[in-house]
């Protein structure tokens, strides 16, 4: 039930003599006047409270919703808000092409980014990106048939050939949306109740100071969109993260004056292959493929971030495998047979991947990632 806090009439004549300095009561003028205003706003606040009342759009669903909140400009919001897009391109080089973290690129007259730093050879590659705001591109690559154009301060080959004739090499396949789950009626509606009973200024940067005082958070990322502030955690430590959002959870819910919603960071998830289907017929695999992971996690968590970036070595990632394996007695595997790869799940998604890659040489990292260990394969 809605209900508008009001003065009480002795509380208001207060208010006003103190302001005008001159004392107010029922043998003054005015009295009559104030109290008659009172009673009409008192009458005007009731009949709000019960419209707002009446309307129960907390029964709303579907498209009712959707029309009512839309005349508040309140609307649902599709998935995470991130219009996010798979692209397919060839680059037919001997060379790679690679795009930057949040490298603009125009096709067909829509600008997008890119959602992280990607490798482009001579095969097709998928690479994920979502919708720009940026209505132009300064510094423009433009490919061959006029299809794509790229950021020129945000792309680089890599051989020191000249770019712009390169770009030349560069082919659109294919793009096309990567569909979201839609914001669910219940989260519409507790996203829309907080935005219409909570006004005034923000308490954001509080929040976020309050945030990094815990030393397992590496960083803090505020984004506001469509009435919410989506306040985004990344922790050093991916174990830790749950812990860590509840713990948030009461900082927020002490000094927020807004809707704010927490978030996960994106998730760069390492895993080992080639090895499950060579020990799958042992009795003590499971214990195998736990040690396994737990020296990888031990590789991954000792690793130090150097100019905004971890590199781990291929080389070291699969060395931790094998002195594992190397531990276990009358274990024959094909060592060669093992690689190393990576899920990268984009923000809350944590169900399915953006893309998967295999590691060739060195795994990155960057800041606004965070690390953690996947399984056997």
């Amino acid at each position: 039930m809605y209900k508008i806090q009001n003065q009480s009439f002795e509380e208001l004549i207060n208010s006003i003599s103190s302001a005008i300095g001159i004392s107010i009561d029922s043998s003054s003028f005015d009295y009559d006047i104030l109290k008659a205003f009172y009673e009409y706003n008192k009458l005007c606040n009731s009949k709000i409270e019960e419209k707002l009342n009446s309307l129960l759009y907390e029964n709303m669903s579907g498209t009712d919703l959707d029309d009512f909140l839309s005349f508040y400009n309140i609307y649902r919001i599709q998935g995470n808000n991130d219009d996010l897009y798979e692209v397919e391109l060839l680059f037919s080089s001997e060379d790679s092409l690679l795009l930057e973290k949040d490298c603009l690129l125009e096709i067909d007259g829509r600008i997008y980014q890119t959602v992280s730093n990607f490798q482009i050879g001579n095969s097709v590659e998928k690479i994920s990106l979502q919708r720009s705001n940026e209505r132009t591109i300064e510094h423009q690559l433009i490919s061959k048939d006029f299809k794509i154009i790229i950021d020129a301060d945000k792309a680089k080959i890599s051989s020191d050939k000249n770019i712009f004739e390169e770009i030349q090499k560069l082919y659109l396949i294919s793009i096309r949306r990567i569909p979201n789950e839609v914001e669910t009626d219940f989260e519409f509606l507790s996203r829309a109740k907080s935005i219409l009973q909570n006004f005034g200024y923000s308490n954001k940067e509080k929040i976020k100071n309050q945030l990094l005082q815990d030393k397992r958070i590496k960083n803090v990322h505020i984004e506001d969109s469509n009435g919410v502030s989506y306040i985004t955690i990344y922790p050093y430590d991916t174990n830790k993260l749950d812990e860590i959002i509840i713990n948030a959870k009461h900082i927020v819910n002490y000094f927020k004056d807004s809707n704010i919603q927490l978030l996960k960071p994106n998730i760069v998830e390492v895993n080992v292959f080639g090895l499950k289907e060579q020990i799958d017929f042992l009795a003590n695999k499971e214990e195998i493929m736990n040690s396994v992971i737990q020296n990888l996690k031990l590789v991954l968590n000792t690793s130090y971030m150097e100019n905004e970036e971890v590199k781990i070595k291929k080389e070291i990632l699969l060395n931790s495998v094998k002195e594992t394996l190397s531990t276990f007695s009358n274990l024959e595997i094909k060592k060669e047979l093992l690689g190393i790869n990576y899920n990268y799940y984009f923000r809350e998604n944590y169900r399915t991947p953006i893309y998967n890659k295999d590691v060739d040489e060195v795994l990155i990292i960057h800041s606004y990632d965070v690390v953690t260990e996947g399984s056997v394969l």
